[in-house]
């Protein structure tokens, strides 16, 4: 479990058999490039906080077994989950929540499996989605229905 001060970079990439991590904190960390790249049967994140990082270039590329994921802290650089078709809709709540409580005002993007949609009947997620809007997010892919 990755939990020291400093940079993120390629912890676990290429770790093809990988399937759950119960924490990654990299407290002070200004770069997670690339921890889990290729990390293809890796299910769950039990918890991550990124909230420094201010490059996540690659994070989760061909992470396509990825369902569960909980995000502590803030997002705070662009973030792809492109290769991720199962997140559950609790783990792109959490992304959003996350990405609502940035603190970096820079441009940024966050994408999605092409087709992911949530169901919303409340209004709360289009809420939250519109907060991260509001903050300089870019969302990719991601129908709220």
């Amino acid at each position: 479990v990755p939990n020291a001060t400093g940079n993120a970079l390629y912890i676990f990439d290429g770790c093809s058999k990988l399937k759950s991590v119960e924490e990654f904190n990299i407290p002070g960390a200004a770069k997670s490039t690339a921890s889990f790249r290729n990390c293809r049967a890796l299910k769950r994140i039990g918890k991550i906080n990124i909230s420094t990082s201010t490059d996540n270039t690659n994070l989760f590329q061909n992470c396509s077994d990825l369902e569960n994921i909980t995000f502590e802290g803030s997002i705070n650089s662009t973030l792809s989950f492109s290769n991720s078709s199962r997140l559950t809709e609790s783990s792109i709540i959490s992304i959003l929540e996350a990405a609502s409580g940035t603190t970096n005002s820079d441009a940024k993007t966050l994408t999605f499996y092409s087709g992911t949609s949530i169901s919303d009947p409340t209004g709360e997620i289009a809420t939250l989605k519109n907060t991260c809007e509001s903050k300089g997010w870019t969302i990719t892919n991601l129908t709220i229905e």
